[in-house]
Order: C-alpha cells, then structure tokens, then sequence
C-alpha cells in the first residue's frame, strides 16, 4: 500500500484519495459514500484516517493479552499531512490527540512500576516581522512574555534574522503559576535602541508550537547604510590605501571613479584619521559630519551632548550610519565627552592657533575650572544670558567679578583670533583701569592698535596668525589692525559715530568765500559746476577751493539744520579760520553725555522721553540734534560702516528709503569707489530696499486700519 504516502490536504480528490476510500483493514470506520464515490479527502474521511490512527497507536502501546507478544498487523498507511495536526503527529488532529479516555488501561491490567522521571514541557514560538509593505524587518529585537492578570513573565528574547524571522524557545518551569499547562502568550517587537514597534494580542492557552506574525507600522525597510555603500564602493578602486592616508589628488581621483561627492569621501578620510586618534569608530565622525557638526576634532568636540546626539540620530534616520550604533548612543556621547580635555585643551590647530586652555588660562586656573567651564558651555542650550546666569551660581564662578572677567576674555579671544600676547597686553590695560569693558576698546584708534600689537611682538613670540594677510611684517600687523577695528565697528557702531562727529570738517572759510563771491547763485546741496567761476581764487589754490566747495557741500547735505550763511559771516573766516559747526558739536554732546548709547538699536523718541534732561545737557538746539540722530540711524541701518554712512549722509541720502529709490545702475557707478567696491555699493541698497519695503507694509497696514472702512461683521469678529 505504498500508494498511501501522498501527502493530502482537506478536500483534495482524485486518485490519490482512493485507497482509503476502499482499504478493507478499517473495520466499524465507515468511510462516507458521497465521498468515496469521487474520491474526495472530505471531513468524513478525514475523521475515518484519523480515528484508524489513534485506535492503532492504542494497540501498539497497550500491553499484550496472555499468550505472548506476537507481534501485531500494522496498520495501513497514513496520509502524511491532514490539516489541523499536531506538529510531530501526522495525520491527527490536535482535538482528538491523544483521547484522554482512550488512553488509560484498566487498573487490573497495570504492572507495577518504578515512578516516571518527570519531564520538562518545551514550547516554541515563532513567525515573521515584516514592515507595513511585506518586507521583512532585520535586526528587531523579539521578546516573548507569559501574561497573567496583573502581571507577565519573560519567556525569552531573540533578534530577527535578514528575512525578519525569529523562534523563541520556553519551558513550563517558566510559567509563574506552576499549575498552568500552557502559556497565555503576547510577543513585542523592539527597535535595535529597545523603542517598541509593534505588540501581538494575547494568544491564550498557546500551543507547543505557536506561530505569530507581527507587522510594523511606519517602518521603512533599510539597506546598507550610506558608510556602508560607500565603503564597497571605494575598496576595490582605493587599492588598499586606508582612508585615513587619502591624499587630496587621491580623493578627486577616486570621486571621478566612483561618482561619489568628493566632499563626502573626504569625510571619510578625515573620520578615519579621528578614529585612530580616538578610537571611536569613523562611521561615528562621519555621521557627524554629514549633519554640518565641524570636522575639526576640537571643534567637534566642543559642540553640545544634545547638538552631538540629534546629529547622530539624524544621520541613523536617513540610513547615513549603520543601524548597530544606535543602541551605542549614550556610551558614544559619553566617550566624546572623555576626550575633551586632551584634545580641545592640549590640541594644536592646525591653523596655527592657541590651544584653547592657554586662552583660557590667561583668566581662569586651574585647569580643573577651564575643563569645567568648557563643559557646563558645551552642555547649554538656549540664551547666552541663561548661560551666564546659571555659571555665577556654580560655587567656583561664584566670586566678584569672575564671570565678567571671562567674558571679557573670550571676547578678547575672538576679536585677537587666541593671540595671547595681544590678550595679554589688553588685560594689562583692564588691570591698570584703562579699559572696564569690551566696548572700551573702541577708544583705541588704529594707530593706538598698531603700537599695542609691535609690543606684544617683542623678542621671539608669535602674535599674528599664520594666515594673515600680508607679504611684509608692517602689511600683516596693518592687516590685523584693521580687521579688529572693522569688527569693533561692527559690534560697537555708536561710539565710532560720536568718535566721527565730534570731528569738525576741514573748510578753509576763507577760500570758499572767494569762490562764493564769483558764484552768487551757487546750490551749496550741489557739487561745485565744471564752468563756475574760479577767478577770485589765486591760481595755487584752486584746488584747495574746490576741496572746501565739497566739504561744505557734504557738511550742508549731513546738518539740514545748519545757518551756512551766519557761520560764513563769522570774522574768522575772514583770515582763513577754520570752519565750526555748532549743531555737530551739540551732537557730539549728546554722545558725550550718554557714553552707553545704542543708537543703531534705540528708539528715540521714547529714550529721549524718560532721558531727555540727562541727553541734553548743556544743548542749546535739542530738535536739529534729534533730527540728526535720526538721520543717522536710518541711514546706517542700510550702511552700518560709519565712513559708508558718513558718505551717504553727506551724497543727500538721509534715509533707507532715498537710497532705495536711487537708479541702482547710477547708484554703483557714482558711489562705488567710495562704497569700497560695486559689491558693497549693490549689498548696501540691496539692504536699503528691504528695510523700506519692510517700512512700506507696516504702514499699509497701520493705515488701512486706521484709516479704511470696516463691514461691522468683521470688526465685530
């Protein structure tokens, strides 16, 4: 009967299906006729195989009757496989095997015996993880547990393999009630950094073997990550160079080869060169990398824990870095944070600048407060004021003046690019009482910086920065002097402007007379014409005339308040006095009296209103001063260089708005040489258009709702 070894499925049919059908050995097992008549492996057939195979296993493992063990027929074959078996037991339903009644003998027919060794009941779980599109979901973690009412039992863990499934083997030894024979079972899905996906529903009273499939939501199935690819890529083209050795010509080479950004390979080089000074993995840099962090080592690690691990779970997110450091981030971030003091304190840049802890010493010691503060720094998020703040509560920055001290001090290092020398010399001068603030140092013209910087040179110390600018010694030192005075002006704009405007021009009254004399209808808003009349003036000052001709022209064009014709009728300009101002020495007054003003950033109108006795002191003429200051401040919003301002104020220009609406084709080919470039020329009027457009919509608005009408539905909503 070897035929019977097909292997069927419920309501197969057809030859196969026949011997069981008509097999004589299944006596009082009658075989439906329905189904025998076409051969059809339906219910009824399926209880008569079944039934036949439990009465056969009955037989063969019941003790024999007297007469011996002769040895019994075997029963017919089986079909291998009817649905609903219990694994390991082909052909028998889990609902009829084994038959509890079928299977305990009579007690007369028991031999007495020696006590069964207890066995361990083994049970299975397993299944599949897939993503919401079918893939299968590598590297998950799986846990199995056993629930009861109010609490659940870890029955086991594993990881998913590359087609996401898993199996978990347990005992009954596990089970928390021991009187329990089976498990109530609830299998959870878990990212790689222990992040729950995704749970089955409780699968109560679980089979030996129970399969549970899980699906996870949102989950994108993932490839080799962005390192990973790269680094097949390059491996058969790099000819065993490491990355770390990668030359700036190798790096263009392998680019064109591969096609991968030159940029990102160099990534790779420079992660590989921190990772051999680190021993953090360069998969770790270059993630780091990719998310804008600087590649600079003691820059790198200067940066926040927070900005340090958002930039890396970015880089995980986007398949940048493989999968396996995310569960690694903490102890990365904690091996960051153990090698700042080496390498941003006793570093060398490679740029030639100080390592950072000799900047910092030349205020704070020990190194143990330098290492502090550099982390309690690195670690803040939000305002700097906050930062400051929550450091004067610090028990070591808690003394009169420390915390100020060191802001004064890196504000020395940013504007010296970490020349010590130089912060040395400058803490001279705070020591001595010259200097109380960052916004003192605007006192220092550029003479008084050239002769400050020629000092800290003396015998051999380096002061300047290798990169700066300049074939000879006076070109660097000149070079130097004038990037820390444009940054002062930039950070501190006011006290340059009472530094200009406390300078009287330089008009020769006389001169400019002569010239008068001969021009009566002269417009003093306009340059001197090509054709005016120069006769009255000697020949050997004429250039001199028109020279006082401008200056005046720009002196009238700034001071709209100005009484040209009083101030020449003063007898001073009679023999060749010199010219004086009034309205600007009263501005000048004005800055004096108040050293702290911020004009770029002051309302006026309102400062003048709680300040105006304080302000204007000693001012005769306080609506020309107010006027002014306002001119100024327009006008320097779109030029903030104060020589730039200086200029336009005295080209006519007495607001954003005039210069917007200046030709800009005319604009840079008038003023540009004296804007210093066309770029600046076209940045400037670029920056006057936005502020009056700005302007231009505030006032569309404020005055259309002041001034339009209003359906009363809406002005009541």
């Amino acid at each position: 009967m070897n035929t019977h070894g097909h292997n069927l499925s419920l309501n197969d049919q057809g030859p196969q299906v026949e011997i069981p059908h008509t097999e004589p050995r299944y006596p009082g097992l009658p075989v439906p006729n329905d189904e025998a008549a076409v051969n059809r492996l339906g219910p009824g057939t399926h209880r008569v195989v079944a039934g036949f195979h439990v009465s056969a296993m009955l037989e063969t493992h019941s003790p024999h009757p007297a007469g011996g063990d002769a040895p019994q027929p075997s029963p017919p074959p089986i079909p291998a496989a009817v649905p609903g078996a219990v694994p390991g037991t082909p052909g028998v339903p889990p609902t009829t095997w084994p038959p509890r009644a079928a299977l305990a003998p009579a007690a007369e027919s028991l031999a007495p015996t020696a006590a069964p060794t207890p066995t361990v009941r083994q049970y299975r779980v397993r299944g599949r993880v897939r993503h919401a599109d079918g893939s299968p979901l590598a590297g998950s973690i799986v846990r199995a547990f056993d629930k009861d009412m109010r609490s659940e039992q870890a029955l086991g863990e594993t990881t998913t393999d590359a087609e996401g499934q898993y199996e978990i083997g347990y005992t009954g030894e596990q089970f928390a009630r021991a009187e329990k024979k089976s498990a109530d079972l609830i299998v959870r899905v878990l990212s790689a950094a222990g992040l729950p996906l995704a749970e089955s529903s409780v699968l109560f009273n679980a089979p030996v073997v129970a399969t549970v499939d899980l699906t996870v939501e949102g989950a994108v199935a993932r490839g080799p990550s962005e390192y990973e690819r790269y680094g097949a890529e390059l491996r058969p083209v790099s000819q065993g160079v490491p990355s770390a050795d990668l030359t700036e010509q190798d790096i263009r080479f392998l680019a064109g080869e591969t096609g991968i950004d030159a940029l990102h390979i160099a990534y790779l080089a420079v992660a590989a060169k921190h990772e051999k000074q680190t021993q953090v993995s360069a998969a770790v840099f270059y993630g780091l990398f990719r998310q804008n962090i600087p590649s600079r080592l003691s820059a790198l690690l200067a940066q926040s824990p927070q900005a340090l691990r958002r930039a890396l779970e970015a880089s995980l997110r986007d398949d940048i870095v493989p999968a396996r450091f995310e569960p690694q981030l903490d102890a990365i971030l904690e091996r960051l944070d153990q090698l700042v003091e080496k390498h941003v304190f006793d570093s060398d840049d490679p740029n030639g600048r100080i390592p950072f802890a000799d900047v910092v010493a030349t205020s704070l010691q020990p190194r143990g407060k330098q290492v502090a503060f550099l982390k309690a720094y690195a670690r803040h998020e939000g305002p700097i004021e906050e930062f400051w703040k929550s450091l004067r509560e610090q028990p070591e920055f808690s003394g009169p003046g420390a915390v100020e001290d060191l802001q004064f001090t890196l504000q020395l290092n940013l504007l010296t690019r970490s020349s010590v020398p130089v912060m040395q010399a400058l803490r001279g001068l705070r020591q001595n009482g010259t200097l109380r603030s960052a916004r003192d140092l605007t006192r220092l013209d550029a003479a008084a910086w050239t002769q400050l910087v020629n000092g800290a040179s003396a015998g051999d110390r380096e002061v300047l920065p290798a990169d700066t600018p300049g074939g000879t010694k006076e070109e660097k030192v000149a070079s130097y002097v004038n990037r820390i005075v444009d940054t002062l002006e930039a950070a501190f704009p006011t006290p340059y402007v009472a530094t200009a405007v406390a300078r009287q021009p330089e008009i020769d009254v006389r001169l400019v007379k002569q010239v008068l004399e001969k021009n009566p209808g002269v417009n003093l808003n306009e340059p001197l014409p090509e054709d005016a009349d120069l006769s009255g003036v000697a020949e050997a000052e004429r250039d001199r005339a028109k020279a006082a001709m401008a200056a005046l022209r720009r002196e009238v064009n700034t001071f709209r308040e100005i009484d040209t014709q009083r101030l020449l009728a003063e007898p001073g300009g009679t023999t060749g006095g010199g010219f004086h101002n009034p309205i600007r020495a009263e501005v000048a007054r004005f800055f004096a009296n108040l050293p702290d003003f911020d004009l770029p950033n002051t309302h006026i109108d309102n400062f003048l209103t709680e300040h105006g006795e304080q302000a204007f002191a000693g001012i005769g003429n306080r609506d020309a001063v107010t006027r002014h200051l306002k001119r100024v401040q327009r006008v320097l919003n779109a030029a903030p260089k104060v020589e730039h301002m200086e200029f336009l104020l005295g080209e006519g220009f007495d607001s954003a708005a005039a210069i917007a609406r200046a030709s800009p084709q005319a604009f840079v080919r008038h003023f540009s040489a004296a804007l210093g470039g066309e770029a600046k020329a076209r940045e400037y009027q670029a920056r006057a258009r936005h502020i009056a457009s700005t302007m231009l919509t505030v006032f569309t608005s404020v005055y259309q709702r002041l001034n339009d009408a209003m359906p009363r539905v809406i002005a009541d909503a």
